[in-house]
């Protein structure tokens, strides 16, 4: 959180924004926005309010903006955090000095999102918990679902990791998981929203990103976005069970393999990404004996692909077959099926012999 979204957490707290009022302290902060829990005057329902702080520069205002438009495209889709409300902007008063020390109330513009309200994050989530690896597996199959409805619709979500997770509770059925945060999504319909040098390094926290993106060497094409997607959601599943992305662990000073990156580029020499499978291999084989036996080579080895320092070797998950690769995310998500269903007949017949037995 930066100092700038530190110092209008105060003067926000308790706002009245059109006929929601805001609670008095954040659900949570990033770069450049707060989000509050807010209830309805009309009707006493709640929302979460998601504000664009004041002074954000340009191109945060440029995602955020983003973010609601996209938001709006990807309207009903299961797995994506919902517009309740609308994106809107309202004038919040304040006061400024004036002549002889008095305060001069005045109003400033400011933009905000209303947005269904969520248990909490993810990253919160697992904080402290045992999952079993069917509640893994089944968070995890949201959140790639998830991406898939993104991807349906050519969007590109770009910024993958728990923290951008959302748990919600449904009536009559488990908490699901839903994507947010897609102020840094690249809709593929439209033209780019940045300059090309901008999609060669990843936006946001780069100790989630790709290694193409460390090592300078992203790209603004659909087929670069996609597989992009698809590390994040292999380095999610890694999160989930070890509580550490995968470039944290393949990168333990990702600082200094940014430097090398940048300095190596001005001289024109650029990191072979395929070095860093050894790295990348030892490190998902690591927690090799995390995974249920029944499940391991399954789950590993569709780890190993989707995290595959080459970009294009990501695209080779079982199943698929089409041209552009669209049918990749349905593929991971067969293989989840099948994974849990393997774990559910394993734990059945666990069951019975237990039966036998005690009999």
């Amino acid at each position: 959180m930066t100092t700038n979204v530190q110092q209008w957490i105060p003067a926000l707290a308790g706002q009245k924004i059109a006929n929601y009022r805001l609670d008095s302290k954040p659900l949570g902060a990033g770069g450049f926005g707060v989000v509050f829990s807010a209830t309805d005057d009309t009707d006493g329902s709640i929302s979460a309010i998601k504000i664009l702080v004041p002074g954000s520069s340009t191109e945060n205002q440029s995602d955020f903006d983003n973010e609601g438009i996209l938001l709006q495209k990807l309207a009903g889709s299961l797995n994506i955090v919902q517009l309740t409300g609308k994106s809107d902007m309202f004038d919040m008063p304040i006061s400024t000095p004036g002549a002889n020390g008095f305060q001069v109330p005045i109003t400033m513009p400011v933009k905000f999102h209303v947005l269904e309200i969520a248990n909490g994050g993810l990253d919160r989530y697992l904080a402290g918990r045992d999952l079993t690896w069917v509640e893994i597996l089944s968070l995890w199959r949201d959140i790639v679902c998830g991406a898939h409805q993104m991807h349906l619709k050519r969007v590109a979500h770009r910024d993958l990791k728990s923290s951008n997770c959302l748990m919600f509770k449904k009536p009559k059925f488990r908490e699901i998981v839903k994507l947010t945060d897609l102020g840094r999504s690249r809709d593929l319909n439209e033209p780019a929203r940045h300059r090309p040098n901008a999609y060669v390094m990843g936006l946001g926290d780069l100790s989630y990103a790709p290694p193409e993106f460390i090592f300078l060497q992203g790209q603004d094409t659909e087929r670069a976005h996609r597989d992009a997607d698809l590390y994040g959601l292999g380095s999610i599943l890694i999160e989930i069970v070890t509580g550490v992305s995968l470039t944290r662990q393949i990168f333990p000073d990702i600082n200094s393999a940014i430097n090398d990156a940048i300095n190596n580029s001005r001289m024109g020499v650029g990191v072979v990404l395929s070095s860093l499978r050894p790295t990348v291999v030892s490190t998902i084989l690591a927690m090799e004996e995390d995974v249920p036996r029944i499940i391991r080579q399954r789950i590993v080895n569709l780890l190993l692909t989707l995290c595959d320092p080459e970009p294009e070797k990501r695209r080779k998950v079982e199943g698929v077959t089409n041209k552009l690769q669209k049918n990749s995310l349905e593929a991971i998500i067969r293989q989840i099926d099948i994974a849990v269903r393997q774990l559910t007949v394993e734990e059945r017949s666990m069951r019975k012999l237990a039966a036998k037995r005690g009999a």
